[in-house]
């Protein structure tokens, strides 16, 4: 395919980054927006990253819908169409406090045909987290689109890769390397630390120290914030459901490892239970401890 490329802009990133530098454009020979990501032939995680997501082939609007993949000797370029909307993270500090449980509840209940289009596929996202996810508000309906699948992976996976999936949103199984037992319990962990963070603008159990980061995110529940309430809070950890490495797991036994991550897996909500709980919270009663 052939394009003609009018109005680039960069929207962020470095080609040498490690998913590469992205763009939006103008194809001016099939007049429409499209977006460009391109990552530097040198970029070797990058490069896997988009020859991955690229392989993902989505009929559904609320999904990338990639156009081409090209190659020349010093980059790769992904080019799909240009998706209405503003990041998660950004349309949520609009949000007025006492209109954050009713929101939220839009946000899940329009993510849940997604989750669920995504489990039929069998496939784990892993990489959910505010700014991967749209908003495109329509009167008063809130439609979302779920981008960035570069880490996305089916699910019990069993084959070797090279990405590290970073800290933050990461489920133990995917920061221990356990991938043959990722499946949609995987992204909830994701979605269940996404709300912790928006609603407490900020990190939870982060760490400068990468260390001692990734052990206070194996091992420790969400703590408690102020603009939390306790049974918004109580929901979250059971969806963000992890054992308690008192040994570390370096230093333990494989099939060990792999066991207790079972069992805490086994005991995570899924999205259907996490939906229907965040509907069930109350909001006159939110801020009442």
């Amino acid at each position: 395919m052939k394009y003609q490329i009018e109005a680039i802009r960069l929207i962020k990133g470095d080609e040498n980054q490690l998913f590469g530098a992205i763009y939006s454009g103008i194809d001016c020979v099939n007049n429409q927006k499209i977006i460009i990501k391109k990552v530097a032939q040198s970029n070797l995680k990058g490069i896997e990253a988009l020859h991955r997501e690229f392989t993902f082939k989505f009929n559904y609007a609320a999904f990338p819908e990639y156009l081409d993949l090209i190659e020349n000797d010093d980059e790769l370029i992904l080019i799909s169409k240009f998706k209405d909307g503003e990041r998660l993270d950004v349309f949520w500090k609009q949000i007025r406090r006492k209109d954050q449980i009713s929101t939220l509840k839009q946000i899940i209940s329009a993510l849940k045909p997604l989750m669920e289009e995504i489990e039929k596929q069998k496939i784990a996202h892993c990489d959910i987290k505010p700014s991967n996810i749209l908003v495109y508000k329509n009167d008063d309906n809130l439609q979302l689109t779920l981008i960035d699948f570069g880490m996305a992976i089916p699910f019990y996976f069993e084959g070797e890769r090279k990405l590290r999936f970073p800290l933050g949103y990461a489920a133990p199984e995917l920061i221990l390397n356990h991938l043959d037992l990722v499946n949609q319990k995987t992204d909830v962990f994701a979605i269940g630390t996404m709300i912790w963070k928006l609603f407490a603008d900020k990190m939870p159990l982060s760490h400068r120290n990468p260390s001692i980061y990734t052990n206070l995110q194996l091992n420790l529940p969400l703590p408690e914030d102020d603009n939390i309430s306790k049974k918004l809070l109580n929901i979250l950890n059971e969806a963000t459901k992890k054992h308690n490495f008192r040994i570390p797991p370096n230093l333990m036994r494989h099939e060990d490892v792999k066991g207790n991550l079972q069992n805490a897996i086994y005991e995570r909500y899924s999205f259907e239970r996490l939906h229907n709980e965040i509907l069930d919270v109350s909001e006159k009663k939110l801020w009442f401890f």
